[in-house]
């Protein structure tokens, strides 16, 4: 054990340090990413068994059948495995790392720091498993930081290294800085803070696109993992019915419909099984009995009903809420310090390690500094109402984004600005996609007809937001085009809005909807 430092000592440290963590942190999410590979994987089976069960009934399937081959895959479980992984994932390693870096360089607290991270590991263990056990999670949580703290101890072991005020404050302050802005940024009411970044950095450029549309490929998959009913797009439901209440099938199918619950004749493994019994209905996930209520009860309040039986059965509630946080905190503090590494390391090369290590802290400050400020920048001149025509005229592209911007969320007629229609054919993707979304309140005649065009877009998030328009003008003549889209369209985001825009324009699935 390295002995504790006296006042009058100087700290000897010796190199290593960043290329141990990084190992160790390394291992904790690879193991992760295996875990939530598996339960993606699993997601994806359950997603192509429920397709093939209602497809098979008649009904119009979400996703597609030209889906499903790729859902077969590992690569898909692994490509959306890694939302898990560099969210909850990077949260739990980095903290089990963090715990390990404090207790090797102070052994005294080697004990304290132990029984701190053990009780929030069991503390998160039991909040995850609330509603009932989550083992893939909870492994993943459990094995994985043990993995990380312990091998960054043993590792450390032969290092030696202090935590001094100065240092701390060197690297410290700019990441507080950074993680204060985003904060901010998050809590502002009139914020779109995810939706300025993806138009600003992704859809700009030749890289950004790739990682947008990869985003856009591969997240509907993990989301299928903790999603409650209620969030499902699609659900099966199996309903036995005793001779005293079959007069009420056809109504209570109607009723389930409705509400996305699409009554089928056999499947092992059905969303909600329904059983009568002399007016009553008995709710059954897998073998176990959730809830019951009257007939006749369902069928005046069946939304009640139904979001009551969802909250029941949502076991994934708390994960939600951890991902969510993990999304805010975990992925930004993983993406900062894999920066702050390879701009260490190309450092290294140059300098010597301590000013490597300070120069890295200071470009990274620097450059997430320039992020925010040039968002920021974006928003210096704010488009108003009456300086709105102009906007929307301007010879720039980001003006007139602003002015698309302003008129989609403000309750003016989009019909009274004829001059937006010019960028519906800008070689711009994010001119396109904010077109459509102001688009979506016109009284114009003419925009049915364009938005229906533009849904052919190739940009994948355009064709989503003019799906998203289409529907907000609920014209019951577009129905047969966006139900053809979901037919055809290789883009399971894009048939996602189809299905949302078909159920706000007010159609509801029959067994006859996917027939030709």
């Amino acid at each position: 054990m390295t002995p504790p430092l006296t006042p009058y000592e100087k700290p000897r440290v010796t190199g290593g340090i960043y290329g141990r963590c990084f190992l160790s942190l390394t291992l904790g999410m690879i193991i992760f990413q295996i875990f939530s590979t598996l339960s993606v994987y699993l997601a994806n089976s359950r997603v192509i068994r429920t397709v093939d069960v209602i497809s098979r009934e008649g009904y119009l399937a979400v996703p597609n059948a030209r889906i499903l081959p790729g859902l077969e895959t590992t690569a898909n479980a692994w490509c959306g495995g890694l939302f898990f992984t560099v969210t909850v994932g990077s949260l739990i390693c980095l903290l089990a790392l963090g715990c390990a870096l404090v207790s090797s360089a102070r052994p005294g607290l080697k004990k304290t720091i132990s029984q701190g991270l053990a009780t929030f590991i069991l503390i998160t263990a039991l909040a995850i498993n609330v509603k009932g056990f989550l083992m893939i999670e909870t492994s993943a949580l459990i094995i994985c930081s043990c993995i990380v703290f312990f091998s960054a101890r043993y590792l450390l072991k032969n290092v030696t290294h202090v935590f001094s005020i100065s240092r701390t404050a060197r690297h410290g302050i700019p990441l507080l800085v950074l993680a204060g802005l985003l904060a901010l940024s998050a809590r502002s009411g009139d914020s779109r803070l995810f939706t300025d970044f993806r138009d600003t950095f992704l859809m700009t450029n030749p890289l950004g696109m790739v990682v947008n549309d990869f985003y856009y490929t591969y997240t509907l998959s993990p989301a299928e993992v903790f999603k409650s009913l209620e969030q499902k797009q699609i659900k099966t439901c199996l309903l036995t019915l005793d001779k005293d209440d079959e007069p009420h099938r056809s109504e209570l199918e109607r009723i389930l419909a409705s509400n996305d619950y699409l009554v089928v004749s056999t499947y092992d493994s059905p969303d909600l099984a329904l059983l009568s019994q002399s007016g009553k209905l008995m709710y059954f996930h897998g073998k176990t009995k959730i809830m019951e209520s009257r007939i006749i009860d369902f069928i005046a309040t069946p939304s009640d009903l139904l979001k009551n039986y969802s909250q029941k059965t949502d076991r994934y509630s708390f994960y939600r809420k951890l991902t969510g946080l993990s999304l805010l905190s975990g992925f930004p503090l993983f993406m900062y310090l894999m920066l702050h590494a390879a701009l260490y390391a190309v450092a290294r090369m140059f300098i010597p390690a301590s000013r490597a290590a300070v120069a890295s802290s200071a470009a990274c400050f620097f450059i997430g500094l320039s992020g925010f400020g040039v968002l920021l920048i974006q928003k210096a001149d704010p488009v108003t109402k009456a300086s709105l025509r102009e906007a929307l005229g301007s010879p720039t592209v980001s003006r007139r984004v602003s002015g698309l911007q302003f008129l989609a969320d403000h309750p003016f007629d989009p019909a009274l600005y004829p001059s937006l229609f010019t960028s519906m054919a800008s070689p711009s993707p994010v001119e396109r996609y904010w077109f459509a979304r102001a688009a979506a309140k016109s009284t114009d005649p003419s925009i049915v007809g364009k938005l229906t065009e533009l849904i052919t877009d190739s940009q994948p998030n355009v064709a989503c937001q003019a799906i998203y328009a289409l529907g907000m003008q609920a014209n019951k003549g577009t129905l047969p085009v966006i139900v053809e889209k979901i037919k055809i369209s290789g883009n399971w985001y894009v048939q996602w809005y189809a299905y949302k825009a078909l159920k706000r324009i007010g159609w509801t699935q029959q067994r006859s909807n996917a027939k030709p």
